[in-house]
């Protein structure tokens, strides 16, 4: 489905960085598409991952127009450290409990993870 301009709004953008490399994470109606530097600054390239991922089709913009976009876009984006598994903007655990001297329990997303304050 192609969108017009005023429908294409991403909900957030994020910039992973670590490890020597830059990840961006478009996040856009519950979808989230992974594209390297190079694949946001290509509207054609952009687009395909938009269409192969999220089912929609970013209206066309001419050279000059969606090279501004995009900087904007990256410039606003929300910067977080690379991890194995990314870290949410918005990640919150449920509950913290202490067991007394330095045991601890996390629980996060319905899992109880139990450590000490040695390996926090």
């Amino acid at each position: 489905m192609m969108l017009s301009e005023d429908e294409f709004v991403i909900d957030r953008l994020v910039k992973y960085v670590g490890n020597g490399r830059v990840r961006w994470h478009v996040e856009f109606r519950g979808h989230r598409i992974e594209l390297t530097t190079g694949q946001l600054k290509k509207q054609p390239t952009f687009r395909r991952k938009m269409l192969e991922q999220a089912s929609v089709l970013p209206p066309q913009r001419t050279g000059a127009n969606y090279r501004r976009w995009a900087v904007d876009l990256r410039k606003n984006a929300i910067e977080l450290p690379w991890r194995d598994r990314p870290v949410d903007a918005g990640f919150a655990i449920d509950r913290l409990v202490s067991h007394g001297g330095d045991r601890w329990t996390v629980e996060y997303q319905g899992k109880a993870i139990k450590f000490t304050t040695t390996k926090l």
